[in-house]
């Protein structure tokens, strides 16, 4: 919806200057060039969110259906795996790690943190995609 609008947007804006150039103000092409690049901004910002929030429902649905599966075969995740969904999960819904390191972290939060720490980079697109790849690993959870 946000490109559609900012696609007509700038249709318009390109129509307002070849027809009415010569016309209207300076002022008034400034102003609606500053609109328009309002609208680029938060379009920009609002699809970032948007695939943030996405990611987040897409991992948490895949990660529930995970663990009603291996309940019910009695299973459980090994964890070299565990952190590896922990850090894929982290990666894709809140991007990079902080830097701080908390000295009294326990050794299994510091596994998961540094786990999280090797995906650095990473888009959410494929972080997503590796959290899928060890889920279908896991078991046929779609």
């Amino acid at each position: 919806m946000y490109a559609y609008v900012c696609d007509m947007l700038l249709r318009l804006y390109f129509r307002f200057v070849e027809f009415f150039a010569g016309e209207y103000p300076q002022n008034i092409i400034v102003m609606f060039k500053k609109v328009l690049a309002f609208v680029a901004i938060a379009y920009a910002s609002a699809s970032a969110a948007w695939t943030t929030e996405t990611a987040r429902e897409e991992l948490t649905r895949l990660k529930e259906a995970l663990s009603e599966r291996m309940t019910n075969q009695g299973k459980t995740v090994d964890p070299a795996n565990l952190v590896e969904l922990y850090a894929f999960f982290k990666q894709a819904t809140e991007g990079d790690k902080p830097a701080e390191l908390s000295a009294g972290m326990d050794p299994r939060k510091f596994m998961m943190y540094t786990g999280w720490g090797k995906k650095a980079g990473m888009s959410t697109d494929e972080a997503v995609k590796g959290y899928k790849t060890i889920v279908k690993a896991l078991g046929d959870v779609e």
